[in-house]
């Protein structure tokens, strides 16, 4: 839908979740029965924001930083809430992953060429991409 928004010589910005096969097809399951029902939120709000507590912890003892400045300055880095930052990873749903081949061929068979990609940061993040409308895949 936003290729055909971009005008010759133009730049389209998007990022888009790494497709990590069956981690990406457990969390599209997970996502997708927090956004169907209010039962199935009430049982993954508690196991998930455990499961997110105690790994922001075990992460910040294994490198020896004290787990209270991750969960004290997170808002200063994401700018929302630990709760609404939880909430919103939770919720997000339709949940759309691809590979970086994926990506840059779709587009190029648009006409759009590829200026820059940023790979995700953490495991789990997006890549990243700008692409230049040249018209030539047309």
């Amino acid at each position: 839908n936003a290729c055909g928004l971009v005008k010759p010589g133009g730049r389209l910005f998007t990022a888009i979740y790494q497709d990590q096969g069956f981690i990406s097809k457990c969390w599209r399951g997970v996502k997708r029965l927090y956004c169907g029902s209010s039962v199935g939120r009430w049982f993954l709000i508690p196991t998930f924001f455990t499961m997110f507590f105690l790994t922001g912890v075990a992460i910040d003892l294994v490198h020896l930083r004290n787990p209270q400045t991750r969960y004290r300055e997170h808002k200063k880095h994401r700018g929302m809430s630990l709760v609404h930052d939880w909430l919103d990873w939770l919720g997000g749903y339709p949940y759309e992953v691809a590979t970086v081949s994926d990506i840059t061929s779709f587009l190029k068979q648009r006409g759009f060429e590829l200026i820059r990609h940023k790979p995700p940061v953490i495991w789990f993040g997006n890549n990243q991409f700008v692409f230049e409308y040249s018209q030539i895949g047309l």
